[in-house]
């Protein structure tokens, strides 16, 4: 297992379940591309998207944050 610096962790709860990137049950140390598909969800359904870092080499770490479906309601309110 190699340990990226700067390495962004996703993760995807949905129905009490987390999601892990990339077909894994847990974070991937290994690629700077993650990708979560999740299939079944219905109108309606939240999910909480989390990134978290992990091995920065400073305090903060930019990154983008692509989501396709069909979205509706409240977009992210932590701004």
């Amino acid at each position: 297992m190699s340990c990226l610096l700067n390495d962004l962790d996703l993760e995807v709860e949905f129905r009490n379940k987390t999601y892990y990137p990339n077909g894994r049950n847990g974070p991937d140390r290994d690629n700077n591309a993650e990708r979560v598909i999740i299939e079944g969800v219905k109108d309606g359904d939240v999910a909480t998207i989390t990134v978290t870092g992990y091995n920065l080499m400073q305090n903060f770490q930019h990154y983008a944050l692509v989501a396709t479906g069909c979205f509706g309601g409240v977009a992210n309110q932590n701004f």
